[in-house]
């Protein structure tokens, strides 16, 4: 009998912790480090974003000094933690707060939105009613000093506990009205009307777990509050000639290796991921940001090959057709909006052609830029006009193919706008800004408005970080500032 009540608790104890590791896993596999976020079209740019992955000292603060980073990149807040970075000076009257967060099992978490006047847009957590201790849900509040009038003194918003959830706030100064999204679906699940003419401070929170944070305001807001990209990391150590870098929307890291005839795959990090050889010196490299196809200039067959995130070979572009001149000195490609692909050849026999291509490689267009200087890099904005990059400048045209004007003159000199001896690429990013790579003695980085204005520079020569010998190509989004230092055979990544 003793024996029987012996096997009796130990099976007992070995489904319970069969149960307990099953229930762990199951956690682990509701948090996804590679889930792409949501970034909703409210027409306003990026000003700050924050993964965790490292503890950014500079902008995030605790006064008991208990933020830090856990475990899988996530931020854990104790106490009080605040942007230490101000924006009352900016007068941010139009904003969008992105949160991503974690409801804790045992605390009260709080997440809050603070305004130059002193007023709150506070978020935070109640429990259900009628629920037994351990098996209630976590009810999430919205209240204000003012409260908004379709809420009175707070809206109550439905959040499991346990898992993350993204929850994201806008506020229009105009109108007084929030707006928040509790699903990261694009879609706006409560309107409240609250007080016009507020002006954004920062953002602080407690007790609670982020993995991700994002503040967007209009771009005339924001010309000041940041000043100049920030390094955070290199990484490379590549062949003599690296000469391609896209990022997917992943904030997966494409680096072609002419040297090694290799395209190899990180992630924002600079962890590798996957290298793939199938190429012949391959350059440049496009991204359709809708379907995270790839494509890579095979600059040394003339050909462009179309491939997935996993590396497989979708189809490839021959370097003659009847319907389009012979390819040859590809070394670059670009793709628009609506996954139209654009690939440059410099023929020695036809001349300088860009052909304009569907995805599925129906010709539409061939484009005739003037001069005789190779094209280097490219790239197209949203109204579809094209940007072409050569030793002899940057030339600008509409979407039919007409010149349009130059953007800054190589003079070989320093000065803003201009170039020492034209620029290798170009990136045009959601909200139109152009950044160009500028080299020879320059080794800089140059950012332009949409109108093509000068905004601002970073980088100097040297191997430093922040520094650039030769910078071949350059990516910007959400997931940070990536160029490709060539002369240096590495990746350097900016926040």
């Amino acid at each position: 009998m003793k024996n029987l009540i012996k096997i009796f608790i130990i099976s007992m104890l070995i489904s319970f912790l069969a149960s307990s590791a099953l229930a762990r896993q199951k956690g682990r596999a509701i948090y996804d480090l590679h889930k792409p976020y949501i970034a909703c079209d409210t027409e306003l740019p990026l000003v700050y974003s924050d993964d965790f992955t490292e503890f950014d000292t500079d902008y995030w603060s605790s006064e008991n000094g208990n933020a830090r980073i856990k475990r899988n990149n996530w931020l854990h807040i104790k106490h009080d933690t605040v942007t230490s970075l101000d924006y009352s000076e900016n007068n941010i009257d139009y904003f969008r707060v992105v949160l991503r967060f974690r409801t804790p099992r045992s605390h009260h978490p709080g997440f809050r939105i603070h305004f130059t006047n002193g007023a709150l847009l506070e978020f935070g957590y109640n429990k259900g009613e009628n629920h037994k201790r351990f098996n209630e849900m976590i009810c999430r509040q919205f209240s204000s000093p003012t409260a908004p009038e379709a809420a009175e003194d707070q809206l109550i918003i439905n959040f499991p506990k346990n898992i993350w959830h993204t929850l994201a706030v806008d506020y229009d100064s105009s109108t007084g009205l929030v707006f928040i999204d509790t699903n990261n679906d694009c879609e706006v699940d409560e309107v409240l009307q609250w007080e016009p003419g507020f002006v954004f401070s920062h953002v602080s929170g407690s007790n609670q777990k982020w993995d991700m944070f994002e503040l967007y305001a209009r771009e005339d807001q924001i010309s000041g509050n940041s000043g100049l990209p920030v390094f955070q990391l290199a990484w490379g150590d590549f062949g003599d000639a690296p000469r391609g870098l896209a990022v997917d929307t992943f904030g997966n890291v494409y680096v072609a290796d002419t040297s090694a005839n290799s395209v190899i795959k990180f992630d924002s990090n600079g962890n590798l991921l996957d290298e793939w050889f199938d190429f012949n010196a391959p350059q440049g490299i496009a991204i359709d940001d809708i379907t995270n196809t790839i494509y890579v200039a095979n600059s040394g067959t003339g050909t462009v090959k179309k491939i997935d995130t996993q590396g497989n070979v979708i189809s490839e572009l021959p370097n003659f057709r009847d319907d389009y001149v012979f390819l040859q000195n590809v070394f670059d490609v670009a793709v628009d909006s609506s996954g139209n692909v654009y690939v440059p050849t410099n023929s020695w026999w036809f001349g300088l052609r860009i052909i304009k291509f569907t995805s599925d490689w129906e010709l539409t267009g061939i484009i005739i830029p003037y001069g005789d200087m190779d094209i280097l890099g490219l790239d197209v904005d949203s109204a579809g006009n094209l940007y072409v990059t050569t030793l002899a400048g940057i030339q600008k045209y509409d979407a039919q193919g007409d010149y349009l004007n130059d953007m800054g003159t190589v003079s070989g000199v320093n000065e803003p706008g201009e170039f020492f001896d034209g620029s290798q690429d170009i990136f045009i990013d959601n909200q139109d800004s152009q950044y160009a790579t500028d080299g020879g003695e320059n080794n800089r980085i140059q950012a332009f408005n949409s109108d093509g204005e000068f905004l601002y520079e970073w980088g100097t020569t040297g191997s430093g970080d922040g520094e650039f010998n030769s910078p071949a190509r350059i990516d910007v989004g959400s997931h940070g500032i990536f160029v490709l230092d060539a002369g240096n055979r590495r990746v350097q990544k900016f926040k």
